[in-house]
């Protein structure tokens, strides 16, 4: 489980300052905020954060940004699974809906909390006179030494100006700098800027609502000159960003998400790999029980009878039964049922072993993983497990020998190794209800006596024939030659 703190909620953001919120979260998903932040970039381009109320509008869109990027993920996710696997994931129409609704819900939220309109304007103007491109009532600890500054160097303008009118000179002037600043008569842009910055600081360290009033007027009358006399300074005013297209498409992206993934997403999606695999399985047994082994055919001699249910296909040749599957996804699998009437030993391993390595030797691709003893349709058996990988498809591949009532046996079957768990127990069943040596066992060969030659040698006795492995089954050139 991943837990811990991150910053997200990002609003009114301008050339490195924004407001950011931070949130504790649980596997990145925000549980619950922490503190709202000033983020900006210093003269040394380090990423700075001053602490701030929190901030009801960050705090709301690192909700909706934070759960809308979670559920374009997993919109993502499930279309891949999905297209892999057709039992798994998101369906085809479910991920058509769900990946651009959850895309467009995204677009929509980040959108959501930019600087737009007057906005925009004054923040320039700040940055301009801070470096900082916020809002001066959010500098929170850094105001005193910012008011400092931009103080000093409104007073030094002041100061500079000639006393006119009823202008004070030199000292009186600088007490008296909002009066100044706001006079249509004194042209000077920096004054003015520097004047706006230093009237919304003090408002925001004002005691009293009279005193916050007269800061208010003060800051108004400011940007009425700016926009009145030196508009060329700032920049083209965008439009506020209150369409209400974006939260339409925000409301029907995220419904038309979670409607998608509600009723479009498998079973297995969101659960754990435990829980999946458990299903999976479960799903597997059931279906290979429900089914009844229906069919039947008989090998050569009656030595091997296999049963199975009616989605098989059935051939029989050279001592050799196939069963063939086609799966719903287009894949297939296959049961090998091969009898060696008269095998060259009856000695479980020396037969086992032999039969084993010329099968492996016959799987173009085979990998073999594992080679041990078993027990194979409740005789005891050698058994070899492995993958063959055929036009970049992994199909898990079970071997298995074993001798039984002087009769030799090999098992062959094979199944796409992405639904293995699933396809197993039906296979494991066919097999294990496949009558072998169902005739009895043909009687021992007479001992042929060695015969005396014409020329009074004695001969060795003649050798039985060779007994020729079975043919290669045709369907498939990945199966191997019994």
């Amino acid at each position: 489980m991943i837990l811990g703190t991150y910053f997200v909620g990002a609003i009114e953001n301008l050339r490195g300052a924004c407001v950011v919120t931070r949130f504790f979260h649980l596997a990145f998903v925000p549980i619950f905020p922490m503190g709202s932040y000033l983020q900006f970039t210093d003269v040394d381009g380090k990423t700075q954060r001053v602490s701030v109320p929190l901030h009801g509008r960050s705090v709301l869109i690192g909700y909706l940004r934070g759960v809308t990027a979670i559920l374009v993920l997993m919109s993502l996710g499930g279309a891949v699974i999905g297209f892999t696997d057709p039992d798994d994931g998101l369906s085809l129409p479910a991920a058509l809906v769900a990946v651009p609704a959850s895309m467009i819900a995204l677009l929509c939220v980040m959108s959501v909390g930019a600087l737009s309109g007057r906005a925009l304007q004054e923040r320039t103007v700040y940055h301009a006179t801070t470096g900082i491109g916020a809002d001066p009532a959010l500098f929170g600890d850094l105001r005193a030494a910012i008011y400092d500054t931009v103080m000093a160097r409104v007073a030094a303008t002041v100061r500079a100006l000639p006393p006119t009118g009823y202008r004070p000179a030199h000292g009186d002037q600088a007490a008296q700098w909002a009066r100044i600043a706001c006079d249509p008569t004194v042209v000077n842009a920096q004054l003015v800027g520097d004047g706006l910055t230093v009237a919304r600081l003090e408002w925001s360290v004002a005691k009293d609502a009279a005193t916050m009033q007269q800061w208010t007027a003060v800051h108004h009358a400011l940007w009425t000159r700016i926009t009145d006399q030196f508009a060329g300074l700032l920049p083209p005013e965008k439009a506020v960003r209150s369409d209400p297209r974006v939260s339409v498409g925000f409301v029907g992206g995220i419904a038309l998400t979670i409607a998608a993934i509600a009723f479009g997403a498998h079973p297995d999606f969101l659960a754990t790999s435990e829980q999946r695999s458990t299903r999976r399985t479960q799903v597997a047994v059931r279906q290979g029980l429900a089914a009844p082994l229906s069919q039947r055919i008989e090998g050569a001699g009656r030595l091997t009878v296999a049963h199975f249910t009616s989605d098989f296909t059935a051939e029989a040749s050279n001592g050799t039964i196939v069963l063939h599957r086609l799966l719903p996804d287009g894949g297939e699998e296959e049961i090998g049922l091969t009898t060696i009437a008269d095998p060259f030993s009856t000695d479980l391993h020396t037969f086992a072993t032999r039969v084993l390595d010329g099968e492996v030797r016959g799987l173009a691709g085979y990998t073999e993983g594992v080679r041990r003893d078993a027990v194979c349709n409740g005789q005891p058996a050698v058994e070899s497990t492995g993958i063959v990988v055929e036009r970049g498809e992994r199909i898990a591949v079970r071997l298995c020998a074993f001798v039984r009532n002087g009769h030799g046996y090999s098992v062959y079957a094979s199944v796409p190794a992405n639904r293995e768990a699933r396809e197993a127990p039906l296979l494991q069943r066919v097999v294990n209800a496949t009558e072998f040596a169902v005739e009895a066992p043909a009687a021992p060969r007479d001992v042929v006596p060695e015969t005396p030659s014409p020329a009074g040698r004695t001969e060795p006795p003649t050798p039985p024939p060779a007994v020729a492995e079975p043919a290669t089954p045709r369907r498939h050139h990945h199966r191997p030659r019994w």
